[in-house]
């Protein structure tokens, strides 16, 4: 009894007065806006006045200067140099390649001895130009590109009257020599040369990695035409002039072969770059490319009058590889312009050679031969720009 009217008169007490917190001081007034933290006009101690936001383009703080921009020095299709931005290029050269010296084959021998062989044949550098227009955009180019070696003649030659023996047979009508056992059996003199062009066109699709920029990758196709034309010529015009009332010019013969290769490769392959200066910089390149190759193949014997005593052609669809490399230095001499100059080196594949195609039975002109290998190397020097 004594603990019911304990409770009944505190719960009065809580209905009779609130609590304090629940009306704010002064009467009822609202409480003060907060003090601000900053004038919300005037300016601040450099002197620019406090604008209300959100400010307009035209009057907001300038931002961060060029320190924050990417160094000059990342590499790019041109080695070192800014980020990569659009812009076409071109390069204009010129290129010296040398064919390889032929093998052992022997053409002519004294008394069983062997004094004109392919082997003395020793070609030379071939100069030729070279050039590429292309389009770089962002990290990848397409570019078409080649170069020309024009026809290059080499030449060996033996003389020894009455003592030569070349290992050709089987005679036709009118080559029967002076001594009617062909001119090839018994000869004063004997020489070979060979020529040889090369041709090359690509269409190449290049890009590299924004993590990897000193290494492009290269994908394209190419179109190589090669080539070659050898001639065997014999006389016994000295010696058998006096045994026969041959004409001299009938006493002269002449064996042709020439191979046309026309190659058409895809191919694959990469650059890398590697900055030795701001104003130097290294280069290696290589290539590899295989694919389709038509042979166009011709042999013909005619003496010095004309008469044709062989002739045969034959064309055919076969296959062709092709790989190149290239270590290059690039001098870096205008902002856009710079300098290339190194070594290449190139080498065909399973190709016509124009030796192979010679066939010493002269009673049959034989078909086409497309085991042949040829490297050229030699050295490049090109002026690059940039637009």
């Amino acid at each position: 009894m004594k603990k019911w009217w304990i409770g009944a008169a505190l719960a009065a007490m809580c209905l009779s007065q609130s609590a304090r917190g629940q009306y704010p001081p002064g009467g009822g007034a609202l409480l003060p806006e907060p003090a601000p933290v900053a004038p919300s006009g005037g300016q601040d101690e450099s002197g620019h006045k406090f604008m209300p936001g959100p400010l307009p383009g035209g009057a907001a703080p300038p931002g961060p200067d060029n320190t924050l921009a990417l160094p000059v020095d990342i590499p790019s299709a041109w080695g070192k140099g800014p980020t990569p931005e659009s812009a076409a290029y071109l390069h204009l050269g010129a290129m010296a390649l040398m064919r390889e010296r032929p093998g052992r084959t022997a053409v002519a021998e004294d008394d069983g001895v062997t004094v004109l062989n392919t082997h003395n044949l020793d070609p030379e550098f071939q100069l030729g130009a070279r050039a590429t227009i292309g389009y770089l955009c962002d990290d990848a180019a397409i570019e078409l590109t080649g170069f020309y070696l024009p026809e290059d003649t080499t030449t060996a030659s033996i003389v020894s009257p009455g003592q030569l023996t070349l290992p050709f047979f089987h005679p036709p009508a009118g080559f029967q020599g002076a001594r009617g056992v062909g001119l090839w059996a018994v000869a004063d003199s004997a020489s070979i040369n060979l020529q040889s062009s090369l041709g090359d066109v690509e269409l190449n699709y290049r890009w590299w990695s924004r993590a990897f920029t000193s290494v492009e990758g290269i994908v394209g196709f190419r179109y190589v035409e090669l080539q070659e034309q050898t001639n065997i010529a014999v006389a016994d015009n000295v010696t058998g002039a006096g045994l026969s009332s041959l004409p001299v010019a009938a006493l002269e013969a002449t064996y042709l072969a020439r191979v046309h290769n026309h190659m058409l490769l895809p191919q694959v392959g990469f650059e890398w770059n590697y900055p030795i200066a701001s104003w130097l910089n290294f280069a290696l390149m290589a290539k590899v490319a295989a694919g389709a190759d038509n042979i166009d193949q011709t042999t013909r014997l005619t003496n010095g009058e004309g008469l044709v005593g062989l002739q045969g052609r034959d064309n055919r669809w076969t296959w062709a590889g092709l790989y190149e490399v290239g270590a290059y230095f690039d001098l870096v001499t205008l902002e856009k312009m710079r300098l290339r100059a190194g070594y290449m080196g190139m080498g065909v594949v399973h190709v016509g050679e124009a030796l192979q195609q010679v066939n010493y039975n002269l009673a049959a002109p034989g078909g086409a031969r497309d085991s042949g290998s040829i490297y050229y190397h030699g050295p490049v020097l090109e002026m690059q720009f940039l637009f």
